[in-house]
């Protein structure tokens, strides 16, 4: 029996490139990386340099819509290290037959490009024998060893879910990078709550980021025992509010981002992003942008309500969907759109992110079809932020706000405590998002976020983004003026930015881009006796 090259590199587990050729590790470890933590974490914040990415080829709802985000995250990620010879590889674990539909997707962009890119950069795309797996980010968490600055990637015991012996096939994919398996992360989880126990969905990689000065941030969800695994004293890691989320992961509010300010010191050259409702309010509250369409053209042509999604849910008529999404907005008596129905009836805005979750980012069904003309694409901003003065709503993000400022406090002081020279220089970036939960909770009289909650990201989270270099690669929010604030706030940054949309592909299952990708980065290992 002839075997295919191609199938024999995947079964001996060498690391290949697109065309099935052995690929050398694409930087040799770089000298010029930021030196290792010495706090005894082996957790490396997203400023240090990336040897290997990782890309999901299962979107959670499979329209073509979604099935092109894996070949635009390859191409973006290349684009951001300028299609170098030296750019990371890509790991895609996949079957045979997808990944030949995605070298195919590719050669089509290369091709389109002429020769602005280079047909070699196909040589950084290396495909993995397992199967393909939506959260790329959960299974495993990447670290370094500290005496070499290599990767080290290691399973998480109590991830059940996906292939078993994916994060040993990714090893023997990027085993030419020096990318090697360490021990697996032993549980401390409690699915009931339980004080000093993990709980929910907190033993995840999208639970476990690293932060500047040597420090580990983790949900208040994950057991600081468990966290002591791989970050070493206590003192390094700091817990911070996320299990009010559904998700209940860290990377859904906060992102640590590389910058390129002249002056600024190297250890110092970075920015905080946080998750801000209020953000999100002042932007839709802005005069000049009031008459503006709330979601993109691009968006209403390929995400929520086109052929692909009803080609994915054929009971529905996406019509109906969007003529009643409309409609639940007109009842806000908002007096550009009055309901047509003349009841006069009010709903709360609570009802409207009800019915957006339950109907259109679920499966439910509408249950009558509304009467009256109404196009999804005429809802503007200021109609939109008429919705969110409702009491439950905006009582939800108020809190939802709160939290993220204590967070944003705890993170600046803990980073401030071991950088100080970083104080003149510390970069905070509030992030537009909205967010919905099911109620809120009286404790003494005060309202709360309930913890445990069920709260998620109303459109695709920003927070949820990926470094590629100097650029971030963001889950497109489908709000131009969400998106156009991201540009120019970054701008000023000297670092770039580019979309990808992920409503289909990571979104409806509560997720984005980060969620469904994973970035496997290295270190400068510091010579003993230096600091």
């Amino acid at each position: 029996m002839i075997i295919s090259k191609m199938v024999l590199l995947l079964l001996i587990g060498v690391a290949t490139s697109a065309d099935g050729v052995a690929q050398d590790c694409r930087f040799k470890y770089s000298a010029d990386a930021k030196n290792c933590p010495t706090s005894g974490s082996t957790l490396l914040d997203d400023t240090y340099p990336v040897s290997t990415y990782v890309i999901s080829m299962a979107p959670y709802n499979p329209t073509s819509n979604a099935k092109k985000v894996p070949s635009e995250f390859i191409m973006k990620v290349l684009e951001g290290h300028n299609f170098a010879e030296n750019a990371p590889n890509i790991v895609v674990p996949s079957s045979p037959q997808d990944f030949k539909e995605l070298k195919k997707k590719l050669e089509e962009k290369i091709s389109a490009s002429k020769g602005k890119i280079p047909a070699s950069i196909l040589n950084k795309i290396i495909p993995m024998g397992t199967e393909s797996y939506t959260w790329q980010q959960d299974y495993f968490e990447s670290f370094v060893d500290p005496s070499t600055g290599r990767p080290e990637v290691r399973k998480i015991e109590s991830y059940s879910r996906g292939d078993q012996k994916a994060v040993e096939n990714l090893t023997k994919s990027a085993a030419n990078c020096n990318v090697t398996e360490g021990d697996i992360l032993q549980t401390e989880h409690n699915y009931l709550k339980a004080d000093g126990k993990s709980f929910g969905n907190g033993e995840m990689g999208g639970n476990i980021e690293g932060l500047p000065g040597g420090f580990c941030l983790v949900g208040d969800n994950l057991s600081i025992k468990f966290a002591g695994q791989f970050c070493g004293n206590e003192e390094n890691v700091l817990q911070i509010d996320v299990s009010w989320l559904g998700v209940g992961h860290v990377d859904e509010v906060f992102k640590v981002i590389p910058t390129n300010i002249p002056g600024v010191p190297k250890e110092c050259n970075f920015s905080l992003m946080f998750a801000s409702p209020k953000k999100a309010i002042d932007l839709l509250s802005e005069p000049r942008s009031a008459n503006h369409p709330l979601f993109s053209g691009d968006f209403l042509k390929s995400g929520l309500f086109s052929n692909d999604l009803k080609e994915f849910r054929n009971s529905r008529s996406l019509k109906k969907v969007g003529k009643q999404f409309c409609q639940i907005l007109n009842k806000f008596a908002v007096p550009a759109r009055k309901n047509k129905s003349g009841s006069g009836k009010t709903h709360g805005a609570s009802q409207a992110f009800y019915f957006i979750k339950k109907q259109i980012l679920e499966t439910a069904h509408a249950e009558e079809e509304p009467s009256g003309p109404c196009e999804i694409e005429t809802i503007t901003n200021s109609e939109f932020l008429m919705a969110m003065k409702d009491p439950e709503f905006n009582d939800y993000n108020q809190l939802v706000q709160k939290t993220m400022d204590e967070s944003k406090k705890k993170i600046t002081d803990k980073i401030l405590s071991r950088l100080p020279q970083c104080r003149k220089h510390l970069s905070v970036m509030d992030v537009p998002n909205l967010f919905y939960g099911t109620t809120t909770v009286d404790e003494n009289g005060k309202k709360e976020l309930p913890l445990p909650g069920d709260g998620g990201s109303f459109m695709p989270n920003p927070t949820n983004a990926v470094v590629a270099n100097k650029s971030i690669i963001f889950s497109d929010p489908q709000s131009p003026l969400f998106r156009d604030y991201l540009t120019q706030e970054l701008k000023r940054k000297n670092v770039g930015t580019s979309f990808i949309d992920t409503w289909d592909y990571s979104h409806l299952g509560d997720g984005n881009l980060h969620c469904s990708s994973h970035s496997i980065p290295y270190c400068t290992p510091v010579k003993k006796g230096s600091k």
